[in-house]
């Protein structure tokens, strides 16, 4: 079963996709945050990472940083999903080495889902 983590304060949206997902067949996790990141990664090994870019606390680019920083390799398998359309924001995921990027309100659930399978066939090449 692949596994996904998604992280994204917005608890509505969260669930969401969280329930689109299961019934999807895949197994998830979830942070409202970026706290803990670093220690769910460890301990839950996901497939995809649903990221929101804009979050209190510890944001998506910040995040980004702590993956990149525990492991580059794992930057592609995120997928960055925001609300804003700011190319500004697009440009700074993509200078992290993040290639997928959705807006989560003009993206279905049934959408969302095809991302994150299409995001579990894809091959990432190993960056030493």
């Amino acid at each position: 079963m692949k596994k996904v983590l998604i992280i994204d304060d917005d608890k509505v949206i969260r669930e969401s996709i969280v329930s689109r997902l299961k019934s999807d067949g895949y197994e998830t996790s979830e942070l409202e945050n970026g706290n803990n990141l670093i220690e769910i990664v460890k301990s839950f090994n996901p497939d995809v990472i649903m990221l929101d870019l804009s979050m209190q606390d510890i944001g998506g680019i910040d995040c980004l940083k702590i993956i990149k920083e525990f492991d580059k390799n794992l930057l592609c398998k995120v997928i960055v999903m925001t609300n804003s359309k700011n190319e500004d924001s697009m440009l700074r995921v993509l200078e992290h080495g993040v290639t997928t990027y959705l807006n989560k309100h003009q993206n279905s659930l049934e959408s969302i889902s095809k991302i994150v399978e299409q995001k579990t066939k894809q091959i990432c090449l190993h960056i030493d």
